[in-house]
């Protein structure tokens, strides 16, 4: 598995407990419309499958690559919009990243933080099939095995996000873990094994310094990009469930437009009954219904005035209701 493949299973254990790896949820989808929106205002090269290119790390980590940064303009997988990494992602700001044609140079990518609250995006994008089999990744960190998976076609910058939990504290003690620690220098490497073929990979490192919220233990974003838009928090409850407190409701929402709807529960048991649902319920509609626990996002069309949670006997943890208004679009 790749990090992108690796997203299911590590949100799952996630849901168990926050000190264990965790994926952003629908990171793809939310991936893929910047893609959409670069491809607007930059053209794509045809030539993507030949070419090299590092993307300089900003700020203070600046010249800190690894290996020089060439001299000159980016060659054509950078200026490709759906191999570039988003130098901003929900207010979590790119701390590197390093993109290469596999079959010139295996990505190596050296970065120093401030802080070890980040998140890790790599991507393998299939250009040329091998002679046998597939091309498959194999990253690493400062040496220790992080992940590995096949290469894809339909692979892009920023499909996934993986961090150590959305716990600050939980984060940094994984990443510690792996030899990543403030103000020192780390080592993410990339490696392709196959027969032949041709890929264009890439790796970036995020600090999760944007704007969140933390109520129960539960950490939500206050900015974020879903669908075709970008969302701006307007609301949110939490609550831990117990035997009285088996519902959710958050209202009035005070949104004039539609929004993003983060609902469900974590961090506690699912229960043995398939038959019992956890249900979401839009101005008393149900809007959705599914057995245990776990957390589910969803564009909702329409803004309700009233989002229910409600919970059977034998599902834990804590309740979450967290809704997103949609942002009219930049020009």
């Amino acid at each position: 598995m790749n990090l992108t493949d690796l997203r299911t299973e590590l949100q799952a254990r996630a849901d168990q407990a926050g000190s264990t790896v965790a994926a952003e949820r629908l990171a793809g989808v939310r991936r893929r419309v910047r893609a959409r929106r670069r491809r607007q205002a930059v053209a794509t090269a045809a030539a993507a499958v030949a070419a090299i290119a590092v993307l300089a790390p900003t700020g203070p980590w600046a010249g800190d690559g690894g290996r020089p940064v060439p001299a000159g303009p980016p060659g054509p997988a950078s200026d490709d919009p759906n191999l570039s990494f988003d130098p901003d992602d929900g207010g979590d700001p790119l701390v590197a990243a390093a993109v290469s044609e596999h079959t010139t140079r295996e990505p190596e990518l050296g970065f120093t933080p401030r802080d070890t609250n980040l998140s890790v995006s790599d991507f393998c994008s299939l250009r040329l099939r091998p002679l046998t089999g597939e091309l498959r990744t194999v990253v690493t960190v400062n040496g220790h095995d992080f992940g590995q998976g096949e290469c894809r076609t339909d692979a892009r910058a920023g499909d996934s996000r993986i961090s150590h939990g959305e716990d600050a504290a939980a984060n940094r003690a994984g990443w510690a873990a792996l030899d990543v620690r403030p103000g020192e220098r780390s080592v993410i490497r990339v490696r392709v094994e196959g027969n032949g073929g041709s890929a264009i990979l890439g790796v970036g490192v995020y600090e999760l310094s944007g704007p969140r919220v933390t109520s129960d233990g539960f950490t939500i974003r206050r900015r974020l990009e879903a669908g075709d838009h970008e969302y701006s928090l307007v609301g949110y409850r939490t609550a831990k469930i117990t035997a009285a407190v088996r519902e959710l409701e958050l209202a009035p929402i005070a949104a004039e437009r539609p929004g993003w709807l983060i609902s469900g529960t974590r961090g506690g048991g699912e229960g043995d009954d398939q038959d019992a649902v956890v249900r979401v319920l839009l101005d008393g509609v149900q809007l959705s219904a599914g057995a245990g626990g776990g957390i589910s996002e969803t564009q909702v069309g329409t803004t309700p005035r009233t989002v229910s949670l409600r919970v059977p006997p034998g599902v834990t943890g804590t309740m979450v209701l967290a809704y997103d208004e949609q942002l009219a679009p930049r020009r």
